[in-house]
């Protein structure tokens, strides 16, 4: 029984290697695309578990034991984040660089709700799903806790 599993055991570490070749590819190519990578990492992510019979719960995407209180939590550590940029990052790196920020990215939202709406609600999306699965959950579960501390330090850095 021991050798069993050996075909399947080789086969995944296959895959990982697989895994590992477009996540470098996506990096590597990543000013070529439209939007941020972490559409196609998801996408990565979401095969990955497919093929390895597994769901998103089994990567620790589960419901809240009290939505008030996650909710809750959420938005006092999106006020607490939101505060530290800032009054104390931004006008640090302000100091630092001696230019302000460059909003002008943001200038068709000026006057725009509907654009506004449409893009906060892909802002979100993205942010709050995509990169908790991607950058966190996904990495997280697959391996070592120091392989997701250098995954997630990676992200931050890239995203």
């Amino acid at each position: 029984m021991l050798g069993g599993n050996r075909p399947a055991a080789a086969g995944m570490r296959f895959l990982v290697f697989i895994e590992l070749a477009i996540v470098l590819a996506i990096f590597i190519f990543d000013r070529y695309l439209p939007i941020s990578k972490t559409p196609y990492l998801f996408a990565l992510g979401w095969i990955s578990l497919r093929l390895r019979r597994l769901g998103w719960r089994d990567v620790g995407f589960v419901r809240p034991r009290s939505w008030l209180l996650a909710l809750g939590f959420g938005v006092l550590a999106g006020l607490g984040m939101e505060a530290v940029e800032l009054f104390i990052t931004q006008p640090f790196l302000t100091h630092l660089t001696g230019r302000k920020p460059d909003f002008s990215d943001f200038a068709a939202l000026h006057g725009n709700l509907k654009l506004l709406l449409v893009g906060l609600a892909f802002a979100w999306t993205l942010a709050a799903f995509g990169e908790e699965m991607v950058w966190r959950g996904y990495p997280s579960r697959r391996e070592s806790w120091i392989g997701t501390v250098v995954v997630a330090s990676v992200g931050a850095r890239n995203s």
